[in-house]
């Protein structure tokens, strides 16, 4: 069984050509029986998709598409649709190049490997630069504020004799309506 690759297109023009060219191939290879496998993927693509959309291909079968690139729009998506299709037993044919061998894979996997070393090798350059020119990363160190700011500025005696009636840091936030970290970092900032 034949089955035709039909790939995301933006405009139903290049969809109507892609589709065209497969059945024209057909056609002209006596080719009766075949489906159409339709790719509508949105942005991100998981492999459970993939795995959806070539479930009917079987061992034996045939997945034709007018180029290897229409297959996938990165590199890892090509590699995991034809790990999925290899994995079932099928081939892989497109018009412009022919059979596509096995061996393609181990050469994506290479290719995607240097590229994620480059881009790897980039971002550590970049940051190490950064670093160097004086750059500061993570979450900056905050500001104590001006202690009169402080919701408990001036209760300090108050929250003492709370503290020695020995309430609880809950209770206490109740009391003075607070929310309890606002009492417990007081009384750590005081060390009451």
């Amino acid at each position: 069984m034949h089955h035709l690759y039909l790939s995301y297109q933006p405009s139903e023009t290049s969809l109507r050509k892609e589709r065209e060219a497969l059945e024209g191939w057909c056609r002209e290879g006596g080719i009766k029986e075949y489906d159409i496998l339709t790719e509508n993927f949105s942005e991100r693509v998981s492999k459970a998709q993939i795995a959806r959309l070539l479930r009917p291909v079987r061992c034996g079968d045939v997945v034709v598409a007018t180029h290897l690139t229409r297959l996938g729009r990165s590199i890892k998506m090509l590699m995991t649709v034809l790990q999925t299709i290899y994995s079932k037993g099928a081939e892989v044919f497109c018009l412009d190049t022919g059979i596509v061998s096995r061996d393609i894979l181990k050469s994506l996997e290479l290719v995607q490997n240097i590229a994620q070393n480059i881009r790897s090798e980039r971002s550590n350059e970049a940051l190490n630069k950064a670093k160097a020119d004086g750059k500061q990363f993570g979450r900056p160190a905050g500001r104590k504020k001006a202690p009169e700011k402080n919701v408990l500025y001036g209760k300090t005696e108050l929250l003492e004799k709370l503290v020695a009636e020995g309430l609880t840091k809950s209770e206490i936030a109740r009391r003075l309506d607070v929310s309890r970290g606002t009492v417990v970092n007081y009384l750590a900032e005081k060390a009451v």
